[in-house]
């Protein structure tokens, strides 16, 4: 049996965005530890936006991926991207991720996910059923304990804004799980080149 890679493909952020949504976690913490929510919150330094999560694949999989990304770096633009605003998935009422997410630069984000889906769709990649919507997973919640309170500290700060950064390249990323947290190692890289509008 072949090995198979846990992957998926990422735009990383700047520094200062990272630093701002530490903050911003900081202060949610602080208001939720009150309540009898307890969230599992992401390492910091393991923030990205996942464009698309690939699963599963084996290395002769990785290699058709890479290849259906090669000419990537020449058809998409760097763009701005301001990151701002509170969420859930799914909903308020079974609250399971809580995230941060895109106030302005939604829509490259957008095109991009299109383009990158368009191009491994050949090499038998299936979309998600729900629409793409760019995101920073700030934690994860196992449990519906104090959910309604919890929410209640997230509404407070929910329109809250963590600085624009420019989105540069895509990120092909191996996952390996592990107790403490994830571990990701780049596998490959297109820097966004494209003069001219977004994307």
């Amino acid at each position: 049996m072949s090995e198979e890679i846990r992957c998926f493909l990422a735009v990383e952020i700047s520094e200062e965005v990272r630093q701002a949504a530490g903050r911003l976690v900081e202060k949610l913490r602080k208001g939720i530890q009150f309540t009898k929510a307890r969230p599992s919150w992401v390492r910091l330094d393991n923030q990205h936006f996942t464009i698309v999560f690939l699963g599963n694949r084996t290395i002769e999989q990785v290699e058709q991926i890479k290849a259906a990304l090669g000419d990537l770096t020449g058809k998409v633009a760097p763009f701005r991207a301001e990151v701002a605003g509170l969420g859930v998935f799914p909903n308020e009422r079974n609250p399971r991720v809580l995230w941060l997410g895109v106030r302005d630069g939604a829509e490259p984000f957008s095109r991009l996910y299109d383009d990158i889906v368009k191009r491994l769709q050949p090499v038998g990649f299936e979309p998600e059923k729900r629409p793409f919507h760019p995101h920073l997973t700030l934690a994860r919640i196992k449990s519906f304990r104090g959910t309604a309170e919890m929410i209640s500290v997230v509404r407070s700060h929910q329109n809250e804004a963590c600085g624009e950064f420019t989105a540069a390249g895509l990120t092909f990323f191996r996952s390996q799980l592990h107790p403490d947290g994830a571990i990701y190692t780049p596998l490959a890289h297109w820097p966004f080149k494209k003069s001219g509008a977004d994307c």
